[in-house]
Protein backbone atom coordinates (compact mmCIF):
# COMPACT_ATOMS: atom_id res chain seq x y z
CA UNK A 1 0.00 0.00 0.00
CA UNK A 2 2.81 2.38 0.88
CA UNK A 3 4.63 1.74 -2.42
CA UNK A 4 1.40 2.25 -4.36
CA UNK A 5 0.74 5.47 -2.47
CA UNK A 6 4.25 6.70 -3.25
CA UNK A 7 3.84 5.85 -6.95
CA UNK A 8 0.58 7.82 -7.14
CA UNK A 9 2.11 10.73 -5.24
CA UNK A 10 5.07 10.75 -7.65
CA UNK A 11 2.71 10.85 -10.65
CA UNK A 12 0.67 13.62 -9.06
CA UNK A 13 3.81 15.64 -8.27
CA UNK A 14 5.14 15.17 -11.83
CA UNK A 15 2.09 16.85 -13.36
CA UNK A 16 2.33 20.63 -12.80
CA UNK A 17 -1.37 21.05 -13.57
CA UNK A 18 -2.47 19.01 -10.53
CA UNK A 19 -4.08 20.80 -7.66
CA UNK A 20 -2.05 20.50 -4.42
CA UNK A 21 -5.17 19.03 -2.83
CA UNK A 22 -4.68 15.95 -5.04
CA UNK A 23 -1.61 14.86 -3.09
CA UNK A 24 -3.48 15.20 0.19
CA UNK A 25 -6.44 13.23 -1.24
CA UNK A 26 -4.08 10.48 -2.40
CA UNK A 27 -2.45 10.31 1.05
CA UNK A 28 -5.86 10.25 2.76
CA UNK A 29 -7.18 7.51 0.48
CA UNK A 30 -4.18 5.22 0.92
CA UNK A 31 -4.05 5.87 4.67
CA UNK A 32 -7.68 4.76 4.95
CA UNK A 33 -7.07 1.68 2.78
CA UNK A 34 -3.98 0.82 4.84
CA UNK A 35 -5.93 1.26 8.08
CA UNK A 36 -8.72 -1.02 6.83
CA UNK A 37 -6.26 -3.69 5.72
CA UNK A 38 -4.39 -3.63 9.05
CA UNK A 39 -7.70 -3.91 10.93
CA UNK A 40 -8.75 -6.86 8.75
CA UNK A 41 -5.40 -8.57 9.35
CA UNK A 42 -5.87 -8.16 13.11
CA UNK A 43 -9.47 -9.45 12.98
CA UNK A 44 -8.30 -12.41 10.94
CA UNK A 45 -5.56 -13.25 13.44
CA UNK A 46 -7.99 -12.80 16.35
CA UNK A 47 -10.46 -15.19 14.67
CA UNK A 48 -8.00 -18.09 14.41
CA UNK A 49 -8.52 -19.41 17.98
CA UNK A 50 -12.29 -19.24 17.49
CA UNK A 51 -11.97 -21.14 14.23
CA UNK A 52 -9.82 -23.81 15.91
CA UNK A 53 -12.52 -24.19 18.57
CA UNK A 54 -15.05 -24.56 15.74
CA UNK A 55 -12.81 -27.26 14.22
CA UNK A 56 -12.91 -29.17 17.51
CA UNK A 57 -16.69 -28.74 17.71
CA UNK A 58 -16.99 -30.02 14.14
CA UNK A 59 -14.92 -33.09 15.05
CA UNK A 60 -17.22 -33.77 18.03
CA UNK A 61 -20.23 -33.49 15.75
CA UNK A 62 -18.62 -35.71 13.12
CA UNK A 63 -17.63 -38.35 15.69
CA UNK A 64 -21.09 -38.13 17.29
CA UNK A 65 -19.60 -37.84 20.78
CA UNK A 66 -17.29 -35.60 22.81
CA UNK A 67 -13.61 -35.71 21.94
CA UNK A 68 -11.20 -37.19 24.42
CA UNK A 69 -8.43 -34.95 25.73
CA UNK A 70 -5.96 -36.91 23.62
CA UNK A 71 -8.07 -36.47 20.47
CA UNK A 72 -8.34 -32.72 21.07
CA UNK A 73 -4.60 -32.46 21.62
CA UNK A 74 -3.83 -34.60 18.56
CA UNK A 75 -6.09 -32.56 16.28
CA UNK A 76 -4.58 -29.27 17.46
CA UNK A 77 -1.05 -30.71 17.22
CA UNK A 78 -1.75 -31.84 13.66
CA UNK A 79 -2.98 -28.34 12.79
CA UNK A 80 0.12 -26.77 14.38
CA UNK A 81 2.45 -29.15 12.54
CA UNK A 82 0.80 -28.19 9.26
CA UNK A 83 1.37 -24.53 10.10
CA UNK A 84 4.98 -24.88 11.23
CA UNK A 85 6.52 -27.85 9.45
CA UNK A 86 4.26 -27.76 6.41
CA UNK A 87 4.35 -23.94 6.32
CA UNK A 88 0.67 -23.83 5.39
CA UNK A 89 -1.60 -20.86 5.87
CA UNK A 90 -4.27 -20.96 8.53
CA UNK A 91 -6.93 -21.68 5.90
CA UNK A 92 -4.98 -24.52 4.31
CA UNK A 93 -4.05 -26.07 7.67
CA UNK A 94 -7.68 -25.87 8.79
CA UNK A 95 -8.83 -27.43 5.52
CA UNK A 96 -6.34 -30.30 5.87
CA UNK A 97 -7.38 -30.81 9.48
CA UNK A 98 -11.02 -31.02 8.39
CA UNK A 99 -10.04 -33.61 5.80
CA UNK A 100 -8.31 -35.56 8.57
CA UNK A 101 -11.51 -35.55 10.63
CA UNK A 102 -13.56 -36.70 7.65
CA UNK A 103 -11.11 -39.53 6.95
CA UNK A 104 -10.96 -40.71 10.56
CA UNK A 105 -12.50 -44.10 11.41
CA UNK A 106 -14.51 -42.35 14.14
CA UNK A 107 -16.35 -40.45 11.42
CA UNK A 108 -16.54 -43.19 8.81
CA UNK A 109 -17.63 -45.99 11.16
CA UNK A 110 -19.90 -46.14 14.14
CA UNK A 111 -17.63 -47.31 16.93
CA UNK A 112 -19.01 -48.19 20.34
CA UNK A 113 -16.74 -46.85 23.01
CA UNK A 114 -16.84 -47.96 26.61
CA UNK A 115 -18.58 -45.55 28.97
CA UNK A 116 -15.14 -44.22 29.88
CA UNK A 117 -14.27 -42.23 26.75
CA UNK A 118 -10.64 -42.00 27.73
CA UNK A 119 -10.28 -45.78 27.85
CA UNK A 120 -8.32 -47.44 25.10
CA UNK A 121 -10.40 -49.15 22.46
CA UNK A 122 -10.13 -52.89 22.67
CA UNK A 123 -11.89 -55.68 20.89
CA UNK A 124 -14.11 -57.28 23.52
CA UNK A 125 -13.66 -60.95 24.14
CA UNK A 126 -16.56 -63.17 23.06
CA UNK A 127 -19.33 -63.43 25.67
CA UNK A 128 -17.94 -60.44 27.59
CA UNK A 129 -20.76 -57.93 27.92
CA UNK A 130 -20.55 -54.29 28.85
CA UNK A 131 -23.29 -51.70 29.04
CA UNK A 132 -23.27 -49.25 26.17
CA UNK A 133 -22.19 -45.69 26.85
CA UNK A 134 -24.83 -43.04 26.40
CA UNK A 135 -23.23 -41.96 23.12
CA UNK A 136 -23.08 -45.51 21.78
CA UNK A 137 -26.73 -46.01 22.70
CA UNK A 138 -27.70 -42.69 21.07
CA UNK A 139 -25.86 -43.67 17.90
CA UNK A 140 -27.40 -47.12 17.72
CA UNK A 141 -30.90 -45.79 18.36
CA UNK A 142 -30.66 -42.99 15.80
CA UNK A 143 -29.11 -45.13 13.09
CA UNK A 144 -31.68 -47.87 13.73
CA UNK A 145 -34.70 -45.54 13.58
CA UNK A 146 -33.51 -42.74 11.31
CA UNK A 147 -30.49 -44.14 9.45
CA UNK A 148 -28.81 -40.92 10.48
CA UNK A 149 -26.73 -39.43 13.25
CA UNK A 150 -28.26 -38.50 16.61
CA UNK A 151 -29.90 -35.11 16.91
CA UNK A 152 -28.96 -32.55 19.55
CA UNK A 153 -31.62 -33.68 22.02
CA UNK A 154 -30.46 -37.29 21.91
CA UNK A 155 -26.84 -36.20 22.30
CA UNK A 156 -27.83 -33.98 25.21
CA UNK A 157 -29.32 -36.99 27.00
CA UNK A 158 -26.20 -38.99 26.22
CA UNK A 159 -24.08 -36.22 27.76
CA UNK A 160 -26.29 -36.11 30.85
CA UNK A 161 -25.90 -39.86 31.20
CA UNK A 162 -29.61 -40.48 31.59
CA UNK A 163 -30.23 -42.19 28.25
CA UNK A 164 -29.67 -45.59 29.89
CA UNK A 165 -32.64 -44.97 32.19
CA UNK A 166 -35.63 -46.93 30.80
CA UNK A 167 -38.14 -44.07 31.03
CA UNK A 168 -35.80 -41.63 29.24
CA UNK A 169 -34.93 -44.20 26.57
CA UNK A 170 -38.61 -44.95 26.00
CA UNK A 171 -39.50 -41.23 25.82
CA UNK A 172 -36.71 -40.58 23.32
CA UNK A 173 -37.71 -43.59 21.22
CA UNK A 174 -41.31 -42.38 21.09
CA UNK A 175 -40.18 -38.87 20.18
CA UNK A 176 -38.00 -40.24 17.41
CA UNK A 177 -40.80 -42.45 16.06
CA UNK A 178 -42.99 -39.33 15.66
CA UNK A 179 -40.28 -37.60 13.63
CA UNK A 180 -40.68 -37.73 9.80
CA UNK A 181 -37.10 -39.07 9.50
CA UNK A 182 -38.37 -42.46 10.69
CA UNK A 183 -39.94 -43.00 7.26
CA UNK A 184 -36.57 -42.63 5.48
CA UNK A 185 -35.30 -46.19 5.98
CA UNK A 186 -38.64 -47.68 4.92
CA UNK A 187 -38.86 -45.60 1.78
Amino acid sequence: IVSLRDAYLAKAAADPNNDPVAAEAIRDHFDRVNSILRRLEKERADAEPKQLEALLHFAEHAYRRPLTKAERADLLAYYQSLRTKGQLSHEDATRDSLVGVLMAPDFLYRLDLSSDLSAQRAIPRPLQRQPLSGYALANRLSYFLWSSMPDSELLRHAALGDLNRPQVLLAQTRRMLKDPRVRGPAE
